[in-house]
């Protein structure tokens, strides 16, 4: 059940909910070994059903969390825009200049509205 239910709100929010609505999903990430036994960060899906669902795959947008430690400093944290190659962290070409943005979902939103005019 918990597989139908994820596919449904996902397709829900996709589908149904109005274009000039952004939607934030908050998720952990779980580590993974692909086919070709690369290992990969992703969304974490539970349950056998849900092994070969990507979520991601439904947005055009995944931010990954990065904290930056400097000894001696509070920690930082950051949106990461660009994917590593070793995770699913994606946006569209150009809608970012940098690689990290702060963690500010104003600004997030002010990104994506511009993005999507």
């Amino acid at each position: 059940n918990l597989a139908g239910d994820i596919y449904d709100l996902i397709n829900i929010i996709n589908e149904k909910i109005n274009d000039d609505i952004i939607v934030y999903a908050y998720c952990h990430p779980e580590t993974i070994m692909t086919e070709e036994g690369k290992m990969i960060k992703r969304i974490a899906a539970q349950g056998k059903q849900l092994e070969k669902f990507a979520p991601e795959s439904f947005s055009s947008i995944v931010f990954f969390t990065q904290v930056v430690s400097v000894p001696g400093q509070p920690s930082e944290f950051f949106f990461r825009t660009v994917n590593t190659g070793r995770d699913t962290c994606k946006t569209p070409l150009e809608m970012f200049e940098e690689e990290l943005v702060p963690n500010d979902l104003v600004l997030i939103n002010e990104k994506i509205n511009e993005y999507y005019g």
